[in-house]
């Protein structure tokens, strides 16, 4: 917090700093903590229930990589997406997410893209029968955006091949970045750095 610019640079040398994963520090487990909560509202479950998810739920965003990423940041944005991309129907009716989507016509509260076409409903029921996993792939942004690429490139065939290993018909992921994030995706995608598909 209070070091020069010369010993900050003797600190965060890209050789030999790393991203911690590990989901292991108090305010990160508050974080996780409260995002699985929110996951887990509407449920009717008793305490032992509540506890088994909860651990579940660590465990797997913990395989995910969520602690590789700033969660005070990220986290809620995340937890939003697995929720919201993995319930399109909510009790047989489309989730209220969802159905303000298809019913704002106009584009007023979600920023209509001209010659588009809205979703219909057959398309949000043949989107509904897919399950879309949320991952994070923190990278080193103190190495250069090459080598984080190629990192990138190693996640992504490695989530691929996870999942088609447990039988599911997976062949792409869908990137969402932020700021030097979409420099990291496109150098990943690049056939001369990751060559990822």
């Amino acid at each position: 917090k209070n070091a020069g610019p010369g010993l900050r640079q003797r600190l965060l040398n890209p050789q030999t700093t790393e991203v911690d994963d590990t989901l292991s520090t108090a305010s990160c487990i508050g974080i996780l903590d409260g995002l699985i909560d929110a996951q887990l509202k509407g449920f009717k479950l008793n305490d032992e229930q509540k506890t088994n998810l909860k651990e579940n739920y660590r465990a797997e965003y913990a395989r995910r990589g969520w602690g590789s990423v700033m969660l005070s940041a990220y986290g809620k944005v995340m937890a939003d997406l697995e929720r919201e991309l993995n319930r399109v129907y909510v009790a047989g009716a489309l989730s209220e997410t969802w159905s303000a989507m298809l019913v704002d016509q106009g584009g007023k509260a979600w920023g209509r893209l001209s010659n588009f076409q809205e979703l219909t409903i057959a398309q949000f029921t043949h989107g509904a029968n897919f399950w879309y996993p949320v991952h994070a792939a923190g990278y080193n942004w103190l190495q250069s955006n090459l080598r984080s690429g190629e990192y990138l490139a190693s996640k992504i065939r490695a989530t691929i091949a996870y999942y088609q290993k447990l039988g599911y018909h997976c062949e792409h992921v869908v990137l969402v970045t932020h700021s030097m994030g979409g420099l990291v995706a496109r150098a990943a995608c690049n056939p001369a750095c990751g060559n990822a598909e």
